[in-house]
């Protein structure tokens, strides 16, 4: 009788165990959840961290009205040029809604190819970067000429549009067209 006793017992307790390890563990379901704090420099050139974020990774609409954003650029991101035209100058690379803003690290760079940033009326971006000197992040939104823009005409798109919107850089080598 203790011999069939032991074997449904001993079953249990070693379910029990494993049970017990994993429903111990942490549980990861995104990326937005492992994230790490980021220094950066604020307007006055204070270290400030930044907790909750997003990670860049090349989205094309960023942020959303009335609501606040934060991203993060930790690795290089080059966007090609388009081989011919109206692949991508009829829409602007980034469309930024709401207050959004963006710390790029040490030594990132971000790289549009030839489309811009598209910064909506009574919307902002805000830049930030880790350091000021030569290995700060840099963002490049060169834009283009002659042919393609955002609505069809045939001025060219800008690298960066923030018409009737505001545009902060608080740190970091931004270079781009107007």
């Amino acid at each position: 009788m203790i011999k069939h006793f032991k074997r449904p017992v001993s079953l249990l307790l070693a379910w029990l165990m494993i049970v017990g390890i994993f429903t111990a563990l942490p549980i990861t379901t995104s990326a937005e959840n492992a994230v790490s704090e980021v220094m950066y420099l604020d307007e006055n050139g204070s270290t400030q961290i930044c907790s909750s974020y997003e990670l860049f990774t090349g989205q094309r609409t960023w942020g959303a009205q009335g609501e606040t954003h934060w991203y993060v650029a930790e690795s290089d991101y080059n966007r090609p040029t388009p081989s011919r035209w109206g692949e991508a100058q009829l829409v602007p690379w980034m469309d930024v809604y709401g207050d959004v803003h963006l710390i790029i690290k040490d030594g990132v760079k971000i790289f549009n190819g030839a489309s811009g940033i598209k910064i909506h009326s009574g919307s902002s971006l805000t830049i930030y970067a880790q350091s000021t000197g030569s290995n700060m992040g840099e963002l490049y939104m060169n834009g283009t000429t002659g042919e393609g823009s955002y609505f069809g005409n045939r001025e060219g798109l800008p690298g960066i549009d923030a018409s009737g919107a505001t545009l902060t850089i608080n740190g970091g080598r931004v270079i781009g067209q107007a």
